[in-house]
């Protein structure tokens, strides 16, 4: 499985998730809906009107459709008015020096819907990897009764309204009203996963959870995200499976990935939704992600393993290589005795190929410093905790 890192130097492009549906219920296809995404990747951000200067060449050679497609793509934008021509009033180059790659070749008519920010890389990769966005039009496959062009839809619709719905600081990734695993108290049959166990010499315990299988989002959601009324119960029943399948397939392809993120109040629960929010990220479950983001579970081993809460031998496997319960679904973390009832382990996504924008730079940050004081919090984890 290839590393593809995600550079914090990139730019970003602005996009809009209603023209995305848009584009869809007006009759557009994936081609359509990737010339769109490319020709707002040529933007330059400091006129006032969204002028682009790519054209049917750049939109062949970041996706990988043909020219000639390309080109069929563009005049179907145009004549729905999803893009125009400029006009002799707006400037023709972007720059003093007059080129073609300077050369203004279209307006964007999205200015007042522009909701999702996602880096430069997911369109233009560098470094000999393609595009996120080539990799889904060229590696989205049909399933059952979902032919393969619907599929592609789905995912480049359903990437860009999860990216709409991340946010880093207040929800320590994508909203978890959007999407969640719930956890409850580990099997009391098991043996190696006490619910609770004392930290010694210390106001802490060690709490062990499972997760529930189910994965659970709003109807709500998967009804609007794909921009289309429901018929009937068959109809709404091949909406949900259409989700469904470009969830797996976006994760698949590596573009989301799940996180466990420690709250404090119940997110998922509406009376408390208000006032809950996260302390720390726990468990990031993706090897890249692992090497940029901070997370609690090693310290929490370590922090039980020295204390004396739990065993080395009886969690190792004979070689101590790795945890014996690995890849059971459960986890453990420490919290005070006192907050035991009130802090909540939620599963949640993240959506890779974030914009470096204020926004998101700020969130991440936020995220870092209360998961790394966690962290220093277990490290330095004694008696009067």
């Amino acid at each position: 499985m290839e590393d593809i890192q995600q550079s914090k130097k990139s730019g970003f492009t602005q996009m809009s998730l209603k023209a995305l549906k848009a584009i869809s219920t007006s009759g557009g296809g994936y081609n359509e809906m990737a010339a769109y995404i490319v020709l707002c990747s040529g933007v330059n951000s400091k006129q006032r009107n969204r002028l682009c200067t790519h054209g049917a060449k750049s939109i062949a050679l970041r996706t990988g459709i043909s020219y000639r497609t390309a080109e069929k793509a563009i005049d179907w934008l145009t004549k729905e008015g999803f893009v125009r021509e400029p006009t002799q009033d707006e400037p023709q180059f972007l720059s003093k020096t007059k080129s073609r790659s300077t050369t203004v070749r279209h307006v964007i008519n999205d200015e007042q819907f522009l909701d999702v920010a996602v880096s430069n890389q997911f369109v233009s990769q560098t470094g000999g990897h393609d595009s996120p966005l080539k990799r889904i039009i060229s590696q989205v496959d049909n399933e059952g009764n979902i032919s393969r062009s619907v599929a592609v839809m789905d995912c480049i619709i359903l990437f860009a309204a999860l990216m709409k719905e991340q946010d880093f600081a207040d929800c320590a990734g994508v909203d978890p009203d959007i999407w969640h695993q719930r956890f409850e108290p580990a099997e009391e049959s098991d043996a190696d996963f006490d619910q609770m166990t004392d930290v010694p010499n210390s106001n802490g315990v060690l709490v062990a959870v499972q997760g529930v299988d189910e994965y659970t989002t709003t109807n709500g959601f998967i009804f609007d995200v794909f921009g289309e009324p429901s018929l009937d119960d068959a109809h709404r029943e091949l909406i949900r499976k259409r989700f469904w399948y470009a969830l797996k397939e976006l994760k698949r392809l590596r573009l989301v990935y799940r996180v466990l993120v420690l709250w404090s109040g119940n997110p998922l629960e509406p009376k408390q939704r208000k006032k809950a929010e996260p302390i720390a990220t726990h468990y990031i479950n993706d090897a890249w992600a692992r090497t940029i983001d901070p997370h609690l579970q090693t310290e929490v081993h370590k922090t039980a393993w020295r204390t004396g809460a739990r065993d080395t031998a009886m969690d190792f496997n004979g070689d101590q290589t790795g945890p014996a319960f690995a890849h059971t679904g459960k986890y453990r973390y420490i919290v005070n005795k006192n907050s035991v009832d009130t802090i909540f382990l939620v599963g949640q996504l993240r959506v890779r190929w974030w914009a470096n924008n204020e926004s998101n730079v700020q969130g991440r940050n936020i995220e870092h410093r209360r998961t790394n004081a966690k962290k220093d919090e277990l490290a330095r984890l004694r008696s009067g905790w």
